[in-house]
């Protein structure tokens, strides 16, 4: 009985298994069924047979056969990450980090290098925006970054921003104020003969208003030459003395310049008085004690960073005239430094001029055809020369002086190939833009919505 009943609970045990494994089958062959009707509805359909020019294809598919591709199907929306035109060719990876691009990579550039293998044909730079976008802040870590890599640079500092930099890097301070017990010739024997003429001429017609004669353009090139023959370093009161004949020594010159240019002394003294009197001005008017005599001694120009601070004067309706004699003091101690590596023989450490609020100098007659001039020879010689303005319209005048400042502005920023642009906010101020400097609708639109600190 026991055997018996043991074989009957054996066979409902193995009836009951074997309609498991049946359940268990119908449950797997419908799981199949479906994921075979998900995948059928998902997939893609069959790749078609695209026919294409044999040289195209060349180019787009090394190694396939000639005539064919395999297709390829897919939404716009990711397609056009396809389209060759959406973005430019990165500049190559050199120098300092200067900022992050929108996709969050590090943007590295350095105008020297990228000169040096021509991807760029001037290191200049310009850098323009509305106030409290963050030029100042872009230009300091652009200097600080750049001193790591050894290069020096000189700073017109018209607001009094930079102090702290300099100090934090080792470099020289040199406050400028009327009175004051620091002084600089521009015509620092440095620059050389001729660039002491050509500055001399830009600062007289700056301080007349007006272009120079013949006749005063000439007895101030021959002053500073027999100046340079006879004291050893001219400066702006020597040229006075000369021209005004006040002492026997002045007198003297006077009369070797008048010899030399053919003409009577008398006669050449009329003809020079009003240029005389008004380089008088910067010598014993309201704008004496800064440019007036020889450099004082006690300043270092060696160190990596100098800045010339004339905030004091930022208000001085005599600013450009003193911007162009701050720019040539500085540019003379630049060429004076790679002079002097020259005659060693030892490798020209790159420089960097920086001019905050250039377009100060340009409506001053004489002073902007200078600067114009002397940033065309300055690129050629290891200097980037960046200039900082705020917008276009500050340099629009009334009738011919109105579009000699737009011209000499176009021509400085056409000896750049740089541009680091932040927000203009003003929709007009952005088109003016665009249209000196050939920006697209595109770039216009983003140039008058930029934040602070994006460039």
């Amino acid at each position: 009985m026991s055997l018996r009943k043991h074989r009957a609970d054996r066979r409902r045990a193995t009836r009951a298994l074997r309609k498991d494994r049946a359940r268990v089958c119908a449950r797997g062959r419908v799981d199949r069924a479906r994921a075979a009707r998900r995948r059928r509805t998902l997939a893609p359909a069959p790749p078609e047979r695209i026919v294409a020019p044999a040289g195209l294809l060349e180019l787009l598919r090394p190694g396939h056969a000639r005539g064919e591709v395999p297709g390829h199907r897919t939404s716009t929306r990711h397609v056009r990450a396809l389209y060759p035109f959406q973005a430019e060719s990165a500049l190559p990876a050199l120098g300092p980090v200067i900022g992050q691009t929108s996709y969050g990579h590090a943007f590295l550039y350095d105008a020297f290098e990228l000169y040096a293998r021509r991807l760029i044909s001037s290191p200049n730079m310009a850098v323009l925006g509305q106030l409290g976008k963050g030029k100042s802040g872009f230009l300091k870590a652009y200097l600080f970054r750049q001193h790591v890599f050894g290069r020096h640079a000189a700073v017109l500092d018209v607001k009094g921003e930079y102090t702290k930099l300099a100090r934090r890097i080792g470099g020289t301070v040199v406050r400028l104020k009327p009175g004051g017990s620091l002084r600089l010739n521009p015509l620092a024997r440095e620059a050389g003969e001729r660039q002491q003429q050509r500055l001399l001429r830009a600062v007289c017609a700056a301080a007349l208003g007006r272009g120079l004669s013949s006749e005063e353009g000439a007895a101030l090139s021959k002053t500073v030459q027999l100046l340079n023959a006879n004291t050893g370093e001219p400066t702006l009161a020597d040229v006075v003395e000369v021209l005004l004949g006040r002492t026997d020594h002045g007198r003297g010159l006077r009369q070797r310049v008048a010899q030399e240019l053919a003409s009577a002394p008398d006669r050449l003294a009329d003809a020079s008085r009003d240029a005389a009197l008004a380089l008088l001005r910067l010598c014993d008017g309201d704008l004496q004690g800064m440019f007036d005599g020889s450099t004082s001694a006690e300043l270092d120009f060696d160190r990596p960073l100098v800045v010339l601070d004339i905030s004091e004067m930022e208000s001085s309706e005599e600013l450009g005239i003193l911007m162009t004699c701050a720019i040539a003091w500085l540019q003379a101690k630049l060429d004076q430094r790679r002079h002097r590596a020259q005659a060693a023989g030892v490798a020209v450490a790159k420089s960097i001029l920086v001019v905050d609020e250039a377009w100060r100098v340009f409506p001053v007659v004489g002073a902007g055809e200078w600067l114009q001039q002397r940033f065309k020879l300055a690129r050629m010689e290891g200097q980037q020369s960046i200039v900082v303005m705020h917008r276009f319209s500050d340099l629009e005048g009334a009738g011919d002086e109105g579009a000699r400042t737009v011209r000499l502005a176009k021509g400085l920023l056409k000896d750049s190939d740089t541009f680091v642009m932040f927000g203009m906010g003003d929709r007009d101020e952005a088109r003016e833009a665009g249209r000196l400097l050939g920006l697209s609708d595109t770039e216009v639109e983003l140039l008058s919505g930029l934040g602070q600190d994006v460039a």
